[in-house]
């Protein structure tokens, strides 16, 4: 998991130093919410194959 998220910060930094367009803050709340949802010990809910998501 460690390596992982090193993984996702360092991509998003190396995005970022070519693109400084690139909404950090913004990356950072999608890169929390993937971890929080998948660290998570209860069961994921299913998605509706006509829903996209939750």
């Amino acid at each position: 998991m460690a390596a992982t998220i090193l993984n996702a910060l360092n991509g998003a930094l190396s995005q970022w130093v070519t693109d400084t367009s690139l909404p950090l803050s913004d990356y950072a709340e999608e890169l929390v919410t993937t971890f929080d949802l998948a660290t998570r010990k209860e069961p994921r809910s299913v998605i509706p194959s006509n829903q996209t998501s939750l």
